[in-house]
């Protein structure tokens, strides 16, 4: 019996900042699924995600033949440091069934602040 993306009917998506750090678009190589299916998301001049962008590109993405399955939030830029909307982000990706990752290799440090 033939499992995991193969049975998909659409192509799957991974849907990113657009200044996410390049590991996510690696990451789909390694995977198989190609660079093309992680689509950006808009940001806002502080470089974090919009919501509203994200909900329009989930909506776009399943127009245009793609199966959205992730969204991938940012703690700590590597350019700016700043970090994701992470709480109207995890719900978008409840709402719409997704997995909610969280990059968080520069920003993770932050787990042992006090603030």
């Amino acid at each position: 019996m033939v499992n995991g993306v193969l049975r998909l009917e659409r192509y799957p998506a991974i849907l990113a900042s657009e200044v996410a750090h390049a590991s996510i678009r690696k990451a789909a190589m390694i995977l198989g699924l190609g660079t093309s299916s992680v689509i950006p998301v808009a940001t806002n001049a502080n470089s974090q995600m919009i919501p509203e962008a994200l909900e329009g590109e989930i909506k776009r993405a399943r127009g245009d033949g793609f199966e959205p399955f992730c969204v991938v939030a940012t703690v700590g830029t590597t350019v700016t440091g700043n970090i994701d909307p992470l709480v109207e982000i995890s719900e978008i990706a409840r709402n719409n069934g997704m997995w909610f990752h969280v990059d968080a290799a520069y920003g993770g440090a932050l787990i042992f602040s006090e603030r």
